[in-house]
């Protein structure tokens, strides 16, 4: 896939509604997660439920949460720009056999305070 602007790396996740990718922005090289809607041309609803979930997520001030760079329209195509802090999905973690009982312990107990602190936002 070529994205004006970006050089797609890999693959990280799909979706029946998304696609996200590791990926590398052109004028400075920084690693960023492009996040973008499956379909070419998006319902306006679509679009509208993508938007908010910038917004919202743009809005967030939460240690544990992405910083989201930007939105935008590249071919119609619709994406979130987000920060790459080098991280792997929790699906290929696990089927890596990567996580011990007592890392996933720790890995949730800190996913339950992040998503705590998410919905007192």
């Amino acid at each position: 896939m070529a994205l004006a602007d970006y050089r797609i790396t890999e693959k990280l996740y799909e979706s029946g509604n998304s696609l996200v990718y590791r990926a590398r922005r052109e004028v400075d090289d920084q690693p960023v997660v492009l996040k973008m809607l499956k379909e070419a041309y998006p319902s306006p609803r679509r679009i509208a439920g993508f938007k908010r979930e910038y917004e919202v997520t743009r809005s967030l001030d939460v240690a544990g949460v992405i910083d989201v760079y930007g939105l935008k329209n590249d071919q119609n195509r619709w994406l979130i720009v987000m920060e790459d802090f080098g991280g792997e999905s929790l699906a290929r973690l696990n089927q890596a056999g990567m996580f011990s009982l007592n890392d996933f312990l720790t890995l949730a107990v800190n996913l339950i305070e992040i998503v705590g602190h998410i919905h007192q936002r």
